[in-house]
C-alpha cells in the first residue's frame, strides 16, 4: 500500500494468495494433490511464473530487503588498485538470492569476519523468510580470506589456520544448519560467472572454453543466412570476452596497502 495500491486491492490480493490451493506442473504432468498456506507456518508468497507483474512486484520487495539488510550490517568497501574508486556493499543480490559480503573493521581477524558474515547471512534469511521465501541452506556455502605477512608478501591463510571457525544459519523453526565451506581459490557459480575470491581466472576460461567449443561445433553444421551468421558470430564475440580483474597475489607487500580481512 505504501506504494499506491489501495487497501481494498491489496486486502483482496492477499486473501486470494492465501487462501489459493497450489498445484504442482511439470513436464509429467499437473499434481493431484495440491498445498496452501496452513494456519501457524510462515505465510507464502505471491504468483510467480507466467505473469506480467511479476518484475514490478519483485523489485519492491527485493529494493527494501536490500535496504533493511544494508541499514542494519555490516558490509565491506571494495576498492579498485588505483584507490580512486571505491563501492560500499553489503553483498550482491538478484530477486531474493544474495551474496551476503561482510568484513572485519574492528579486529581485522579471520574470527570477527566469519562472525560478521554469519550475522549478515542470519539476517538474510530471516528477512527472506519474513516475505514467504525460503532460505535453500543445501546451496549455500562461505569462504573466507585471511592474509598474513610471509618474506615480504601478503598471502591467504589456509583453511587449517582457522579450521575451528563455523558458519551456522538458522530457519524459521530454531533449527541450525552448519554452512558448507569452499576453498578461497574455487569459484563462485553464480548467474553465468565463475568469480573466485582470489581473482582465480583459470575457472572462468575453462567455462569459456568450453562454452566457445560448444558454440563452435553447433555453428560448424548450421546454414545461416546473412543476419544470422552476424549474431553467431556476435555471440562467439561475447563468449570469447576475457573477464580481466587484478591479481593482488603477484604485488609485493611494500607496494600496496595492506587489505582488511573479509
Amino acid at each position: 500500500m505504501k506504494y499506491g495500491m489501495s487497501k481494498n486491492a491489496a486486502r483482496c490480493r492477499a486473501a486470494t494468495v492465501e487462501a489459493s490451493e497450489r498445484n504442482i506442473r511439470t513436464a509429467a504432468g499437473t499434481s493431484e494433490r495440491s498445498y496452501r498456506h496452513e494456519d501457524g507456518e510462515t505465510r507464502l508468497g505471491g504468483e510467480i511464473q507466467g505473469k506480467p507483474d511479476n518484475m514490478q512486484l519483485w523489485a519492491m520487495e527485493s529494493s527494501l530487503l536490500l535496504k533493511m539488510h544494508e541499514e542494519h550490517c555490516h558490509g565491506v568497501e571494495l576498492k579498485d588498485p588505483t584507490g580512486t574508486m571505491s563501492s560500499k556493499r553489503t553483498g550482491d543480490a538478484y530477486v531474493d538470492d544474495k551474496d551476503t559480503l561482510a568484513s572485519a573493521p574492528e579486529t581485522n581477524t579471520i574470527e570477527e569476519g566469519v562472525e560478521n558474515i554469519q550475522t549478515n547471512a542470519q539476517f538474510w534469511a530471516i528477512l527472506i523468510t519474513l516475505v514467504g521465501q525460503a532460505f535453500a541452506f543445501h546451496k549455500c556455502f562461505w569462504q573466507g580470506l585471511c592474509w598474513m605477512a610471509l618474506g615480504g608478501y601478503y598471502v591467504i591463510k589456509t583453511r587449517d589456520k582457522f579450521e575451528e571457525l563455523d558458519v551456522w544459519i538458522h530457519d524459521h523453526r530454531g533449527k541450525a544448519t552448519k554452512i558448507e565451506y569452499r576453498h578461497h581459490d574455487k569459484p563462485n557459480d553464480g548467474l553465468g560467472l565463475r568469480l573466485c575470491p582470489t581473482a582465480n581466472q583459470q575457472p572462468k576460461f575453462e567455462k569459456r572454453l568450453d562454452q566457445t567449443r560448444t558454440l563452435t561445433s553447433k555453428i560448424k553444421g548450421t546454414s545461416f543466412k546473412i543476419g544470422e551468421a552476424w549474431t553467431a558470430l556476435k555471440v562467439l564475440e561475447e563468449t570469447t570476452q576475457p573477464t580481466q580483474y587484478p591479481d593482488r597475489r603477484s604485488l609485493p607487500a611494500k607496494a600496496r596497502n595492506k587489505p582488511k580481512n573479509e
